[in-house]
């Protein structure tokens, strides 16, 4: 199933919504977020953006880091506590 990308360019708004999401190493997430943040512990992600490339991140405890991930993979995450913004 394809994420939903509810975000159009140009968009500079607050955030609308969040979600806590499952970090998971195949799952697509339900709608692309315009950033993450750890919430619980600052650490590592692993992502799939919305263009294919997979690479690292670093989440900060509570600072949203700017990211359209469809994926956030479990494998080799450190932080904890994950929400998703948009």
């Amino acid at each position: 199933m394809a994420a939903q990308d509810d975000l159009f360019p140009g968009y500079r708004s607050s955030f609308e919504h969040g979600a806590n999401i499952t970090l998971n190493d195949v799952n697509i997430l339900a709608t692309l977020p315009r950033a993450l943040m750890a919430t619980t512990t600052a650490g590592k992600v692993t992502v799939i953006s919305k263009g294919g490339e997979t690479f690292d991140i670093y989440l900060p405890l509570g600072v949203p880091v700017f990211v359209r991930a469809k994926v956030v993979k479990a494998a080799g995450a450190t932080a904890a506590g994950v929400t998703a913004l948009w």
